[in-house]
């Protein structure tokens, strides 16, 4: 439906916070495992395991006022490694970890 009306959509499986994580760290080598409690995001207290390892790299994140100060620069950064994770698009992001948000960020870029 967005395809036949022009439109652009931005999918992260599972959250938003995957994209935001691509910018500080390689998931890409990380373990299976690790790409699976991903995956599943399951919460850890109050935050998800996703929102753990933002903590963890960023000292502190919030998911209402994020500080987007220390991702920004990384941004092309996060570009590469979310290709390299969804196989320059080729995975089907409702069923694998990944995120096409930045096929988003690109166009953005280049109205700059």
């Amino acid at each position: 439906m967005c395809t036949q009306k022009n439109y652009n959509l931005g999918i992260s499986n599972p959250c938003f916070e995957l994209w935001l994580l691509l910018h500080l760290e390689d998931v890409n080598q990380l373990s299976d495992k690790e790409k699976d409690k991903l995956k599943w995001n399951k919460r850890r207290g109050k935050r998800t395991h996703c929102e753990h390892l933002l903590c963890a790299h960023l000292g502190n994140y919030s998911k209402s006022h994020p500080d987007f100060s220390q991702l920004l620069p990384e941004v092309n950064v996060a570009i590469d490694q979310a290709d390299r994770l969804t196989n320059h698009g080729k995975v089907d992001l409702f069923e694998s970890l990944g995120t096409n948000l930045q096929e988003l960020v690109r166009k953005l870029l280049q109205e700059r």
